[in-house]
């Protein structure tokens, strides 16, 4: 169990951290490991992203819908916070927590910017830039999944994921429309 859900507490000390672990490691092991205990927590990051990114894959792989192929990693990461749950409980609202929320949204834009951008209309400009649509994605993503998580809703990851979807797939079909020569779609 997470050293902060039995805690309770916004910095447990690396001596509440480190005597508390399943196999009993000393302070010296842990700092041989770790320079902290915020890269301990973060040490899991890496495995998210790598997660992520092998389900957008899959979906590539599979769909040849390229406004789908964005949400390739939407499921899985609706999967993860419902399996955290617990954990978003005691962080959020924290310093801890908005650090999470930070790296969270980090591996997100890494993942959808690099969808958005292998859509956007060659030789033309879409109607919205790339770097917009992308944090309109990751915005919309991390705002409904703290909704979900804050109030403790009742709906599985996957109906999440599907109003997700339901909210974001028809804007990003129309911000990537290319933008006829000296026009504008935003006026």
């Amino acid at each position: 169990m997470p050293v902060q859900l039995r805690h309770g507490q916004r910095r447990p000390s690396q001596a509440k951290v480190t005597p508390q672990t399943r196999i009993q490691v000393g302070r010296s092991t842990f700092y041989a490991h770790y320079t902290d205990k915020q890269q301990l927590l973060f040490s899991h990051f890496a495995d998210l992203e790598a997660h992520l990114s092998e389900q957008q894959r899959l979906v590539r792989a599979k769909s040849a819908d390229p406004v789908e192929r964005v949400f390739g990693f939407s499921l899985a990461m609706f999967q993860h916070a419902q399996e955290y749950r617990r954990l978003w409980g005691a962080v959020v609202g924290k310093q801890t927590g908005v650090a999470i929320v930070r790296r969270i949204h980090g591996i997100l834009e890494k993942i959808v910017g690099r969808e958005i951008a292998s859509l956007a209309p060659r030789g033309s400009s879409p109607a919205v830039p790339p770097a917009v649509i992308t944090r309109h994605v990751v915005n919309l993503m991390t705002g409904l999944m703290t909704w979900w998580l804050d109030e403790g809703s009742k709906y599985s990851a996957e109906e999440v994921d599907r109003m997700f979807r339901l909210l974001v797939k028809p804007g990003i079909a129309a911000a990537l429309r290319p933008t006829r020569a000296g026009s504008s779609n935003l006026r």
